[in-house]
């Protein structure tokens, strides 16, 4: 293991806590880098001028980035300052998933467009491929003993959701949603939001721990039924069936797992209101497909929760 400090320095009991969680998931050979200049230095390793950390529900604290020597996890130390040792030891058992999913090389998202899929198709796909690799990193980290992930407590959850209404409301009053392009990308963003959610849900819930809508507010448990629940069956049905990140999937079962991914990911959006369809003389079309006393509650939700007026 490799430890740099860029622009800060570490506190002393974060060497150990980086050298437990990477060996909590039998990794040795990472390159750890913590960073003041987080956006700038993922920007350069990922060679992604765009890159930027909000994630609608916060910043990011670390990121791995495998390049052809390696993998580097790049440490937010300005996010992670503040965190205690146990939640280091944890931010690294997880970053470990990434390296060992990156490290077999056929358990991602790229490599696995199917050549009669249109670029819609492919944006599901790859959005619930993203999700699954969370699942399957959280998933170890629950068998090894670790915590549930913060973001997936009932008020972590209740609150994404009020920022998923809020995100799709906003989306669909938004003057520039007359461009479709600038409309399906702003709710393939919540999606991809929403998905990632879920996956932190759900990966504990195949050992002690437990997760009902019923512990989330009246208005959590209202965005709940509206927007998950639909699927939220398919969904436990598909997502405990996959392995965690310790375990390596064949080639082949990777790829069933994509397609059936896309298909769920397709009925979610279509429980937010939206279809992506194949035009018949060529490219697609992206529509709104729930009327509009669905929005009409939406909105109603969105006012009564935040005290926004939305026109």
């Amino acid at each position: 293991m490799e430890l740099v400090e860029d622009g800060c320095s570490m506190p002393t009991e974060w060497a150990d806590a980086i050298a437990q969680g990477l060996a909590s998931m039998h990794v040795d050979n990472a390159r750890v880098v913590i960073t003041v200049n987080f956006v700038r230095t993922v920007a350069e390793l990922t060679e992604n001028a765009s890159y930027a950390t909000e994630r609608g529900g916060g910043a990011v604290a670390a990121k791995t980035v495998t390049r052809p020597g390696g993998s580097v996890v790049v440490l937010n130390y300005n996010e992670l300052a503040s965190r205690t040792s146990a939640d280091i030891q944890r931010v690294l058992a997880h970053e470990a998933g990434h390296i060992l999913i990156d490290a077999r090389g056929t358990e991602e998202t790229s490599g696995n467009r199917d050549s009669s899929e249109a670029d819609w198709q492919w944006w599901l796909k790859a959005l619930g491929a993203q999700a699954i690799v969370e699942l399957r990193i959280e998933r170890s980290l629950a068998d090894l003993g670790y915590p549930i992930a913060e973001s997936a407590v009932p008020t972590a959850v209740d609150h994404s959701l009020l920022v998923t209404n809020l995100e799709v409301v906003n989306a669909v009053i938004d003057p520039g949603s007359s461009d479709p392009r600038y409309f399906h990308d702003a709710i393939l963003t919540t999606l991809n939001q929403v998905t990632k959610l879920l996956a932190y849900v759900v990966a504990p819930l195949t050992g002690t721990a437990s997760f009902s809508p019923s512990q989330l507010s009246v208005d959590g448990q209202a965005n709940w039924a509206d927007y998950i629940a639909p699927t939220w069956p398919q969904r436990i049905a598909l997502w405990t069936s996959i392995p965690p990140a310790v375990e390596s999937i064949p080639i082949e079962t990777w790829r069933t797992i994509l397609r059936e991914s896309f298909r769920l990911e397709q009925a979610l959006m279509l429980d937010f209101g939206f279809a992506f369809e194949n035009a018949p003389e060529g490219g697609y079309g992206f529509y709104r497909r729930a009327g509009d006393d669905a929005f009409t509650e939406r909105i109603r939700r969105a006012r009564a929760q935040t005290g926004v007026e939305l026109d």
